[in-house]
């Protein structure tokens, strides 16, 4: 049921066109590490679909802070093979920055739907809390993520900059 409630929450937020972004805590009593995720960050990829720009901060039992990107492709035609290795970019106020990821292999899921299927796929992409302040001041922010036979490109809007910021200072001081 929570799932449901989460996944209508995201959907609300993307068919709404909302710029506030939604933010999700888990707690890993087993592993010891909390977990804070900023989701429906949407950009548009091209009329290819969706790109979420979202944020991840990971702090582990003994405070150790780790950040990723989480690029989530959503809504593509077709299955987009978010390659392993440098395959998000991004051009920062024109300054190329290139990030590393273990790719989607593991992470791809189809919800098919009455006359649709809906096609996701989530690559995560380890980020300095320095490169993600340069993102979030940025003026313009361009990404390109490169799929094994092909790529997209977006670019960040200013609600997209504002939602990294908030994030930031929600989370990133603590």
């Amino acid at each position: 049921m929570k799932n449901l409630i989460l996944i209508f929450v995201i959907l609300t937020f993307v068919s709404c066109g909302g710029s506030r972004y939604l933010i999700v805590t888990k707690i890993d009593q087993f592993d010891g590490y909390t977990s804070n995720i900023m989701y429906a960050n949407w950009i548009e990829a091209n009329g290819k679909g969706e790109i979420g720009f979202n944020v991840q901060k990971l702090t582990s039992k003994d405070s150790t802070v780790h950040y990723n990107i989480i690029i989530q492709m959503y809504n593509m035609r077709n299955w987009f093979f978010i390659e392993q290795g440098e395959s998000l970019v991004l051009l920062i106020d024109g300054v190329r920055i290139g990030f590393t990821g273990e790719g989607s292999t593991e992470r791809r899921n189809m919800d098919a739907l009455p006359d649709l299927a809906v096609l996701e796929e989530t690559a995560f992409y380890s980020v300095t809390l320095d490169q993600l302040r340069s993102i979030a001041n940025a003026k313009d922010v361009k990404i390109k993520v490169q799929g094994i036979y092909y790529s997209t490109e977006g670019s960040l809007t200013a609600s997209n900059l504002m939602n990294l910021r908030q994030f930031l200072k929600e989370y990133a001081n603590k």
